[in-house]
């Protein structure tokens, strides 16, 4: 019985013993995993990620600054405990912490590690995605979520057709490239245009089942199908040549939103053959010339954002020449996206000025081939007017892929505003000749001897210049305006649409006398044109005001 009673106490002491060692081992491990981090950033120890990684600067310790400045932002009762000397460190105690805050999360010791660490967790032990602006597909594809990244395109939704352009975007988009053309047309200058299609369009059965689509068409096979119909310039979507390039190779990359190096060749050709058919001293090169190869890629933007580009990989598709290059490429840098400037000696071949986005960066090897001299301009919102007024190119060409069509581009005035006078001056039907405007609002108007003088008091200062005769669905209405304003002012047109809906067009003008057209691209124009002077008071004169139209 003793002898029994011992070997429990023992068996008692020995289960003991080991719990006392496991619990001291575990909170040993939670200690260390604490304690991790800071050591790290004490000696500076980290596993970094790749620079740049993140696309973005991080943020640096924040100042704790002490000034003489005022009291007035102070909070209240701030100024009882700083005394009259306006001691000015509350706005800074203020922020401080917020700051702190900030750079900490950016510079905490194994933050890139604990990062990926997650992240691969996430990606390779649950198959999903670790970060929302990416979408896991089927066998290794990875796409981009645009409405997650909130940046303005929505690429998942133009897929999808929850989200179609209207006519009136449509229209915007087809007389913006038609102002481009015909502004360049007048100068000399030949224009095309590029329009490249989103990874979706291209390989859609690797998007997860979920992802059906509701309409047959894109944002960009809607915009496509428009031209088709209405524009009157040298344009090319490249969607189907990247599809049928597809059947002997990857055109897009796995961990990527842009095509393969072989993507973009198949682009090239398509768009060099719709240059090849204005400009004969540009030819085509014979396939033959072109090699296909495969090389080890260290993955792309996609598995960038998910922090796992060092630990991803990928297949990369290359079309290499069998002949070295003729071009010299050079950046020049002084801009936050440099551009890239290629040369030839060769003075039979054309000047160009490609206005690019980020696809444009694997057709540079290949375009520079084909032209003298070429400056490739990052264009994401839109071209550059004075850029084309400084080089003179032969050939102006933009490429924008359909991420871009949600978010509209930059439109020089000085184009419009000269494709507008054209038109007008062609235009035989008049759809408005106002001879009779009407206040509207807190305005008085007066017949003077050269026109209408306008007076303006308080808010909504308008005047009512009619209904248009005819549908402006079917005609291309452009409004010429004469006025004299009294002093720098925003003048705006201002109509309703079908939904009751207002809209306007704005005009920023300086002091004195103007005459200005505004062509009005939205097909869906409802009621009386009103006109208003900035919103304010003062002394205005009408001259004439007349609206004509062209077939859309």
């Amino acid at each position: 019985m003793k002898q029994a009673e011992t070997e429990g106490r023992g068996q008692k002491a020995e289960v003991k013993k080991k719990t006392v060692f496991f619990d001291r081992a575990l909170v040993a491990i939670f200690a260390t995993l604490l304690l991790a981090p800071v050591v790290c950033q004490m000696f500076d120890v980290d596993l970094k990620s790749p620079p740049g990684d993140e696309k973005r600067k991080q943020r640096e310790f924040p100042k704790l600054e002490i000034s003489f400045r005022g009291l007035r932002t102070f909070p209240r009762g701030t100024k009882r405990w700083l005394g009259e000397t306006g001691l000015a460190v509350a706005p800074y105690l203020r922020s401080f912490p917020h700051d702190f805050e900030g750079w900490f999360a950016d510079h905490f010791g194994l933050r890139d590690a604990l990062i990926r660490l997650h992240s691969a967790a996430v990606y390779f032990g649950l198959h999903s995605s670790p970060a929302p602006k990416v979408i896991v597909g089927k066998e290794g594809w990875l796409y981009y979520n645009a409405g997650a990244a909130n940046d303005g395109t929505d690429s998942i939704a133009d897929y999808r057709g929850t989200k179609p352009l209207t006519k009136s975007q449509l229209e915007v988009w087809r007389w913006e490239f038609q102002d481009e053309h015909d502004w360049c047309a007048a100068h000399g200058i030949s224009y095309f245009l590029g329009l490249v299609p989103s990874k979706e369009e291209v390989y859609p059965e690797y998007l997860p089942d979920w992802m059906t689509r509701l309409t047959a068409k894109t944002a960009l096979g809607q915009l496509a199908d428009h031209l088709g119909q209405k524009a009157k310039f040298p344009w090319i979507d490249v969607t189907p040549a990247l599809l049928e390039g597809r059947k002997r190779d990857r055109v897009f990359l796995l961990t990527d939103t842009h095509w393969s190096r072989y993507g973009a060749y198949c682009g090239y050709r398509a768009m060099l053959s719709m240059v090849t058919n204005v400009l004969p001293s540009v030819s085509l090169p014979d396939d033959s010339t072109f090699e296909l190869s495969h090389d080890n890629y260290i993955s792309g933007d996609l598995s960038q954002i998910m922090a796992l580009r060092p630990v991803m990989g990928e297949d990369y598709v290359l079309m290499k020449s069998r002949t070295p290059p003729r071009a010299t490429v050079k950046k020049e840098e002084g801009r936050d996206l440099p551009d890239v400037v290629t040369d030839i000696p060769d003075p039979k071949l054309p000047r160009a000025l490609i206005f690019r986005d980020s696809f444009t960066e694997d057709l540079i090897p290949f375009l520079s081939e084909n032209f003298q001299h070429v400056v490739f301009r990052w264009a994401r919102t839109g071209i550059d007017f004075k850029l084309i007024q400084r080089e003179k190119p032969d050939v102006v060409m933009q490429i924008t892929s359909d991420r871009l069509l949600r978010k509209g581009q930059r439109y020089p005035a000085e184009m419009r505003d000269f494709c507008a006078q054209q038109r007008f001056a062609a235009a035989t039907n008049v759809l408005l000749d106002v001879r009779n405007p009407h206040a509207a609002g807190r305005t008085e108007i007066r017949t003077g001897t050269n026109g209408w003088i306008v007076t303006a008091s308080g808010d909504s200062p308008r005047i009512e210049l009619g209904e248009m005769a005819g549908d402006p669905g079917e005609m291309l209405p452009i409004v010429r305006l004469d006025v004299t304003m009294s002093s720098r002012a925003d003048l705006y047109l201002v109509w309703h649409d079908s939904r009751g809906d207002e809209q306007t067009l704005r005009e920023a003008l300086t002091g004195g006398r103007h005459e200005i057209f505004l062509p009005m691209i939205d097909p869906d124009v409802r009621g009386p044109l009103l006109l208003e002077f900035g919103r304010r008071s003062g002394d205005y004169i009408l001259h004439a005001a007349e609206v004509r139209a062209i077939p859309r």
